[in-house]
């Protein structure tokens, strides 16, 4: 199979209409205001272990030790208002998607596509619990969920407003 240039709708010049529209693009005003801020919200799981700990060195019991072992993630102890903390973070390299070669095998035309995922998992005690709040396709993984509390989101998320759990 050969390359062929093909040229969807989209590519056109900027601001430019499609031929069967007779009228032109207004202009842009400019932006009046204060600068639009970056969200402060980011998805995030949250995980409960009932686990004491008091140091950073403490939270590395409820990692995912096997999983993190040779991939080279970054581990830093901090703190959250004063709780001690514990970060790990990183990212998974992979050369080939594992589909390139479905799309060979189906179309002829090789590729060579990779990609990375990341991730990061916040560890912090509080009282007599670990939580672990975690980020990207990776963040749950550097956890051990076999320690985690399984009841903690089902309880959490049945409360109603005034904190009594609904009945069923």
């Amino acid at each position: 199979m050969r390359d062929t240039a093909i040229h969807l709708p989209h590519d056109r010049a900027p601001g430019s209409r499609p031929g069967n529209r007779a009228d032109q693009a207004r202009p842009r005003r400019p932006r009046t205001g204060p600068p639009k801020r970056p969200a402060v919200t980011q998805r995030t799981t949250l995980y409960r272990f009932d686990i004491t700990a008091r140091t950073a060195s403490d939270l590395a019991s409820v990692l995912n030790h096997d999983y993190l072992r040779g991939r080279g993630f970054a581990i830093a102890a901090g703190s959250v208002v004063g709780a001690p903390a514990l970060v790990v973070h990183g990212q998974v390299p992979c050369q080939t998607a594992g589909w390139c070669p479905v799309i060979a095998g189906m179309t002829g035309v090789a590729l060579d596509v990779g990609y990375s995922s990341a991730g990061c998992a916040v560890l912090v005690a509080i009282d007599e619990h670990v939580y672990a709040m975690t980020y990207g396709a990776v963040g749950r993984h550097m956890i051990d969920l076999d320690r985690a509390d399984r009841t903690f989101g089902i309880s959490f998320a049945i409360r109603d407003p005034v904190g009594h759990l609904i009945a069923w």
